[in-house]
This record gives C-alpha cells, structure tokens and sequence, in this order.
C-alpha cells in the first residue's frame, strides 16, 4: 500500500485524475495517488438494469474464479456489486466492467456515462439505511478511487 506523500503511480488512461483515494485498512486520506494503467483488462458492458450485480459477479466469478482465492473472490464480488448498483441506480448509459489479474493485484473498475460526483462517507445517525456502497468498497479494498469529474471508480485487492 502506498504512504502519504508517495509520488502517484501512471495516470489512467485519459485525462481525469483520482479524486479520491483510499486503502481500506487505514484511513481514507492516508493514501495518496491514482491506479496502475491495467496492460489488458477483461471487460464486459453491463445490462442498465437490476440484475446487473448479479451479472457482473457471474462475469467475475468465470473470469478470475480458478485463480483467485476464494476470500479473494467473494471480497471482489461484493465490492462489484456495490459499484455495479451504484451505476444502475445513480448513473447513466452504458455500464462497463473492466477487471486484471496480475501476480500481486486483483484491478477493477467499473465506469457509466454520469456527470461525475463527490463522495463523503455516511454518518451512521444520517443515513442508517442506503448509501453505504462506496464505505464498503473503502472498507474492504486496500486501495480505490474516483476520476474526477466521473462516475468511473476502481478498487484493487493485493494477494
């Protein structure tokens, strides 16, 4: 995982940078930069509607399921499920999933067509029921992020 004041890793593809990044086992703002530019993800666009989660963990589960621990598997179906619901319900247009297995890293990334947002994590006397999709995804990934100005976020679990 990276420090603070590490230098951030290669620019994504494009020109938007993370607006947030974050590693799971310690606070949000304790990592600073953006992810590695996968070589040659597996992608799938998704169906625009709700079972889309299911499809993606399906996709996940065929893609990467032989070579990933099951612990590993099932923390990456739940977190594309989160990502993927929050595409069905707060974004728009075509839904794609990108995933790269690499020695040392699992990558994903899902990415609609929305405007882009900001994210600030839920208080718990606000918000008891929804909106905890991206606090899970920050809780369960080591590092993840937004591309500014897009609803195009990722996360990464090492092995």
């Amino acid at each position: 995982m990276a420090d603070a004041g590490t230098e951030p890793a290669a620019s994504p593809v494009g020109s938007a940078s993370a607006t947030h990044v974050g590693g799971g086992r310690r606070p949000v703002s304790d990592v600073i930069g953006e992810p590695p530019v996968p070589d040659s993800p597996n992608e799938v666009e998704l169906t625009r509607d709700l079972t889309a989660p299911r499809a993606a963990r399906g996709w996940v589960t065929q893609q990467f399921g032989a070579e990933l621990s099951e612990a590993t598997l099932a923390t990456a179906k739940l977190l594309l499920s989160e990502l993927v619901s929050n595409a069905v319900l707060h974004g728009e247009g075509a839904i794609t999933l990108r995933a790269l297995l690499e020695r040392d890293r699992f990558f994903a990334e899902v990415i609609d067509e929305g405007h882009g947002f900001s994210w600030t994590p839920p208080k718990p006397a606000r918000q008891p029921i929804g909106g905890w999709g991206l606090t899970v995804v920050a809780g369960e990934s080591d590092r993840w992020g937004i591309y500014e100005g897009t609803t195009h976020v990722w996360f990464e679990l090492k092995l």
